[in-house]
């Protein structure tokens, strides 16, 4: 029991901003960004044992975050729903990281308007993983991901210019 809290520690550390990063795409609320990341590890934490290793780690988080996160917004839908948190389960401080930079906000705003289809491949897309990991995380294509991309570029692009014309004025 004792290796099992190592790893999941290790496993949390590794993996803790890049699942806070795409809870702040699923919701803008501080406190259920949090507990929506604890959701998730709490999720990898009772999945642990079954990892089987057929997809990188990394992989098999992202798919319980993406699930997590879409259950979440479902729920959301139909009034708030909540979960025990598991024995043993206190040995993380899941606070997420502070400080983030003002044209990072402006981006999360902006990427919070898509789809939430659209949000998680630019989320993934912006977490620097490959377009072939993506394309396993969600079960399509990788030209079928290449193609979404440029689309949500190009959106995203739009979005920004209507939400906030003072920064493109900015960069000319």
């Amino acid at each position: 029991m004792e290796n099992d809290k190592q790893l999941f520690e290790q496993i949390f550390q590794k993996n803790r901003d890049r699942v806070f990063r795409l809870c702040c795409l699923y919701t803008g609320d501080a406190d259920q960004r949090k507990d929506l990341m604890q959701d998730i590890f709490i999720r990898v934490w009772e999945s642990l044992d079954s990892y089987r290793g057929d997809a990188a780690m990394s992989t098999w988080i992202y798919r319980i975050a993406l699930n997590t996160c879409l259950t979440h917004v479902r729920s959301l839908k139909r009034g708030l729903q909540t979960r025990s948190i598991p024995d043993g389960f206190d040995i993380l401080d899941t606070e997420p990281p502070t400080g983030m930079e003002p044209s990072v906000e402006h981006l999360i705003r902006c990427i919070n308007l898509l789809e939430p289809s659209d949000r998680t491949i630019i989320g993934l897309y912006l977490e620097d993983l490959p377009q072939r990991e993506i394309a396993d995380i969600l079960g399509i294509s990788e030209a079928n991901i290449r193609v979404k991309i440029h689309r949500i570029k190009q959106r995203l692009s739009d979005i920004a210019t209507e939400q906030f014309p003072q920064m493109r004025q900015a960069a000319v």
